[in-house]
């Protein structure tokens, strides 16, 4: 497989990345999405950041694209929200809402003057996982993406699974609280509400406490009890939600992938609680939670999976 660009489009971050034949990244860049400034801000840093990979250290790599609008060779975007990858529209967005019902396909591919095939953003790292990752010796398995938002992926006997509208794998978006804080994408309670790195912080600043996830984080394994419980909390959330999801469709290996991998460690325990009380005849031994090999990254590479036509819509 050739060299591609994928693109992760991501509620806090954008990032692109040239991707060689065996996954490793060549290059990238990282920019701030620019929710609040709407469409045509978040387009101009999709722009920006293929440019920025152009205009980089890609002078010697042997990329078939060519600068300016004649650009050549598919590219790869991974979107958050409900992507419908046949008509290559954005349904619903709850971390970009300037996005809804937005023709990505039609309205990218202009912008960056190539072919471009958009997918789900947890689905591009699923594929990327599938691929060359902790998943590509697994017929079946679920990814969540934690991060500013979370998304999921489902693969069932080596197939990726979108479902009949596009909807397949919103594990951020099972309910967990129905009582809980409004949701993005309309409903209450929802994962999304407890265990993304956003609500995290969330809790933090109302609990007084300072720092990033990663503080956070550091403090937790140091035995602060405010923060420990913080990632208590967003434990239990991810249980309940992925118990549900085990009991549905009976899959043995959960990867985590997204910012907020690295803090497995403190969701794992409170997580396997949840699971063990509540799917339905599961020995939670059996289940496995791994992280994601590509980590951030998967999503960037699984957009590529998807450039080089893997698989088809």
């Amino acid at each position: 497989m050739a060299e591609h660009i994928g693109i992760d489009v991501g509620g806090t971050f954008i990032k692109a990345g040239l991707v060689a034949g065996d996954g490793s990244i060549i290059d990238s860049v990282k920019l701030p999405t620019d929710v609040q400034g709407g469409v045509e801000a978040v387009e101009a840093r999709i722009l920006e950041a293929v440019e920025g990979l152009e205009s980089g250290t890609l002078e010697s790599a042997a990329l078939s694209l060519s600068k300016g609008p004649s650009r050549t060779g598919t590219i790869g975007i991974g979107l958050p929200g409900i992507v419908d990858p046949r008509e290559g529209v954005v349904r619903l967005s709850p971390n970009i809402p300037c996005w809804n019902d937005y023709p990505a396909r039609e309205r990218l591919g202009r912008l960056l003057g190539t072919v471009v095939r958009v997918e789900n953003d947890a689905n591009c790292a699923a594929l990327a996982e599938a691929w060359l990752g902790a998943g590509r010796d697994l017929e079946s398995f679920l990814l969540v993406t934690l991060g500013t938002g979370v998304g999921g992926g489902v693969f069932l006997s080596g197939r990726l699974w979108r479902g009949d509208g596009g909807r397949g794998g919103e594990v951020g978006h099972v309910v967990v609280d129905p009582d809980g804080l409004p949701c993005g994408c309309g409903a209450r309670g929802c994962l999304e509400t407890v265990s993304s790195s956003t609500a995290i912080l969330r809790e933090a600043r109302r609990a007084g406490l300072k720092g990033n996830v990663e503080d956070l984080a550091g403090r937790a394994r140091d035995g602060g009890h405010d923060e420990s419980i913080l990632f208590e909390r967003a434990g239990r959330a991810l249980g309940i939600a992925l118990a549900a999801w085990l009991n549905i469709i009976d899959v043995h290996a959960i990867i985590v992938a997204g910012g907020m991998q690295p803090v497995l460690d403190l969701l794992e325990g409170p997580a396997r609680a949840e699971i063990a009380s509540r799917a339905y005849g599961l020995d939670v031994g059996a289940v496995r939670l791994l992280g994601a090999t590509f980590g951030e990254d998967a999503g960037i590479v699984g957009a590529v999976r998807l450039a080089a036509g893997f698989p088809s819509p």
